[in-house]
């Protein structure tokens, strides 16, 4: 069994999208280790809602947190809005590590697509002394190279549409 916190606010900025919810075991665990889940689609779509099946099924009820989260689309602030909002979602769980049995020091970060973009910037652009760093990313599949040429959605992500 599991209980979900949905709906938490990760910053100040108040923009809707910044949100995450938070799955805990029901289990009276500290320090426990925690997964937080990137979203893709394209930087343009997507929800903290499709977090995978797999996550929930087998990685929950061995002992792990798990977070999906939310971040502001290209559509609605140009790069690096969306990093912004990752990494102010690490800093935020740092912080309310207590409330959810969370060890600080172990955090992972999953992403697909444009979330396995933003967990490698998430990996790459924190030293180790960072509130935002991680333990480890995990990329499925995501952007590495940006090209600006013909492809929309990384040109809206740049802010280089016409």
């Amino acid at each position: 069994m599991y209980e979900n916190n949905r709906g938490q606010p990760i910053t100040t900025i108040g923009h809707d999208r910044n949100t995450l919810d938070v799955y805990t075991t029901t289990a009276n665990s500290i320090g426990l280790p925690t997964i937080v889940f990137v979203h893709g689609g394209s930087w343009r779509f997507g929800s903290k809602d499709h977090i995978p099946n797999f996550l929930l099924d087998h990685l929950l009820p061995r002992g792990f947190v798990l977070v999906s989260m939310n971040y502001r689309f290209s559509s609605d602030a140009i790069f690096p809005a969306q990093i912004d909002d990752v990494e102010a979602a690490i800093v935020w769980l740092k912080q309310n590590a207590a409330t959810y049995n969370i060890d600080p020091n172990r955090i992972i970060a999953l992403g697909n697509s444009a979330g396995g973009h933003l967990v490698s910037l998430l990996g790459t652009r924190n030293s180790p002394t960072s509130p935002a760093r991680v333990s480890g990313i995990i990329n499925f599949f995501g952007a590495n190279v940006l090209i600006v040429g013909t492809t929309t959605p990384i040109q809206q992500l740049l802010g280089c549409v016409d």
